[in-house]
């Protein structure tokens, strides 16, 4: 039996708002995890979508703008969702301008019970359709655990690693905004970023995003430049950089902060693969496994494969215990504790190939290759 999808409900009318519940509660697809008596100002919105991440939200239509700008907040923190519109408004034209902003599908007040299922039933089944798909372009993300597990050093070597493959185009995204490695792995000088240009204010769009791209070597790399807390990437800016990025290549790696803030929620729902790096000290996998726990509720647990990275001096992992304690797949195990590894990262360089560590980062570059080629997809590989 499929659980019920998480609902968001917001209704000004409380004999309307019983109703809704009460249909609910009969046809049982979906489940008001939060039920709202007013539409909130713009960034309670924004507070409210992440507290309860819904999956189909219900909302009541007595007025055109509130509606309108509650679905622009929708969509900046939690594309994909499923809207449904209760309206009184007899104004075709309003209805069209609502299915513009994301309104699947609209159901006439008072409510008729066969209408009311029909419609839940629709969009349950069209969440679930569209689920249980892998996104077009195949994409697989590097998350941490928590600061310092490693992700932003892996993505960068297996970034390098797969751009010397016959055939591959790649791009390394490093959208880590606290602690992204690529400037200094990578030896890069230039002076503009992607950072600098959001912070001037500017509209990205088209192909702007290509005058941030650095070439090393036969890798290309887009960085987001200095901690800057002024610079706030979102999922719009997400959006389009992949539009405009995946004709160009068919290799790309993300690196993400572990916030898991919304642009990097963004980009996780777009993955095929999510690579999570974790140490295998006690609080690091405890946080990985938090990391699962929540990926599940957004259903992209079946997509995470874990990356153990062991610390010089630590002892060897038992992996099928983490890995029944994490929840998901441990897919490599990484040792860092080689001495000239030790000082390769000391002296901020990449890997050499011919370490212990540098043959664990070929090899796993060459097992997410595989694993894309064979499902078969698009020449379009987001990495």
């Amino acid at each position: 039996m499929m659980r019920s999808l998480r609902g968001l409900i917001i209704c000004e009318d409380p004999e309307l708002r019983a109703r809704v519940q009460e249909l609910l509660r009969e046809n049982g697809e979906v489940e008001p995890t939060l039920v709202l008596q007013r539409y909130p100002e713009r960034f309670e919105a924004a507070r409210q979508i992440r507290l309860c991440r819904p999956e189909v939200v219900l909302l009541a239509i007595e007025r055109l703008q509130p509606v309108v700008e509650f679905m622009k907040e929708l969509d900046g923190v939690n594309e994909g969702v499923q809207a449904v519109g209760i309206s009184r408004l007899q104004d075709p034209r309003a209805l069209t301008e609502l299915m513009r902003y994301g309104i699947r599908d609209c159901i006439a007040a008072p409510l008729n019970r066969a209408k009311f299922h029909d419609a839940i039933h629709r969009v349950a089944y069209y969440h679930k359709d569209t689920a249980g798909r892998l996104p077009r372009d195949p994409m697989i993300s590097f998350l941490p655990a928590r600061g310092g597990s490693g992700s932003s050093t892996l993505a960068c070597n297996i970034a390098n690693a797969l751009s010397h493959m016959r055939g591959n185009r790649v791009l390394l995204a490093d959208f880590d905004t606290t602690s992204g490695l690529s400037r200094f792995l990578f030896n890069i000088t230039a002076a503009t970023s992607l950072g600098d240009y959001l912070d001037q204010g500017s509209n990205y769009g088209g192909d702007d995003w290509r005058q941030f791209i650095v070439p090393v070597d036969q890798l290309h790399i887009i960085h987001t430049g200095r901690v800057n807390p002024r610079v706030k990437l979102t999922p719009f800016h997400m959006r389009m950089m992949l539009e405009h990025a995946a004709p160009a290549y068919n290799v790309m790696c993300s690196d993400l902060t572990g916030a898991m803030e919304t642009y990097c929620l963004e980009l996780l729902r777009r993955s095929r693969r999510i690579v999570l790096v974790t140490t295998t000290e006690i609080p690091s996998i405890g946080l990985a496994r938090d990391k699962v726990d929540f990926l599940g509720g957004l259903d992209l647990a079946g997509r995470v494969g874990v990356v153990l990275t062991v610390s010089p001096g630590a002892v060897q992992p038992h992996v099928s215990h983490i890995q029944r304690y994490i929840g998901a797949p441990v897919e490599a195990v990484m040792d860092f504790g080689e001495k000239k590894v030790r000082q390769q990262l000391a002296e901020g360089r990449l890997l050499d190939h011919r370490t212990a560590l540098g043959r664990q980062i070929e090899q796993y570059a060459k097992d997410l290759n595989s694993r894309l080629a064979a499902q078969n997809v698009p020449d379009k590989l987001l990495v």
